[in-house]
């Protein structure tokens, strides 16, 4: 995740731009980005990745304003952006509908299991490295498992956006497993760096091609 409140505000605002200038493009002018045309649920799904940049902004400052009631707030909608809105989105974009509604049931079914097994510790904090800590994300001995389930369904990207996925999945994965719950700032890097593909792309390469 990004490493301070205000960059992860940064980041929000930037995606947010850049989803509504896809839109804009996409609708009134010719430089369209058809993976969007083909698939409007990307818009929907990327919304929710840069969601997630401002409820860690706002986890920032509880966590600097010593505010708990705040801070345990933003972790319930972080933990429902990161477990259930993200996930479910992702899923909905495989074509194929027998393996789409199939995935929506395993991997739910995985995540109420667990989370009737552990139950929430609705808390943020800073790790030794300075990065935010997700103390809801830890669900012990499933972990990892639905950890596993969330990279899959983050797969079901890679019918559209194949390239970045590919290597989003492979830095993430690395991410999880090495910093564990705090998932370190390699999603901060990864946000920045697909939209600021997608506004170069719009803004010089298609004018040109």
């Amino acid at each position: 995740m990004c490493w301070n409140e205000d960059v992860s505000l940064n980041t929000f605002l930037f995606g947010l731009f850049v989803l509504c200038f896809i839109a804009y493009n996409n609708e009134y002018t010719r430089y369209k980005t058809e993976e969007f045309s083909k698939c409007p649920t990307l818009y929907a799904f990327l919304f929710s990745v840069i969601l997630m940049q401002l409820v860690e902004h706002y986890l920032w400052r509880s966590i600097h304003n010593r505010n708990e009631r705040m801070n345990q707030l933003f972790s319930i909608l972080g933990w429902f952006l990161l477990y259930v809105i993200q996930p479910g989105l992702a899923i909905l974009l495989i074509p194929m509908a027998k393996i789409r509604y199939a995935a929506l049931f395993i991997y739910f079914f995985a995540l109420t299991a667990s989370v009737f097994v552990y139950p929430i510790t609705w808390k943020t904090t800073i790790d030794e490295k300075g990065h935010l800590l997700w103390i809801w994300a830890d669900l012990r001995e499933y972990s990892k498992i639905i950890s596993l389930f969330y990279i899959i369904a983050l797969s079901a990207l890679g019918f559209h956006l194949p390239i970045f996925t590919v290597g989003g999945a492979f830095f993430l994965a690395i991410s999880y497993f090495h910093f564990q719950n705090s998932w370190g700032s390699l999603w901060c890097w990864l946000s920045n760096s697909l939209f600021f593909y997608f506004l170069i792309d719009i803004i010089l390469v298609k004018p040109v091609y």
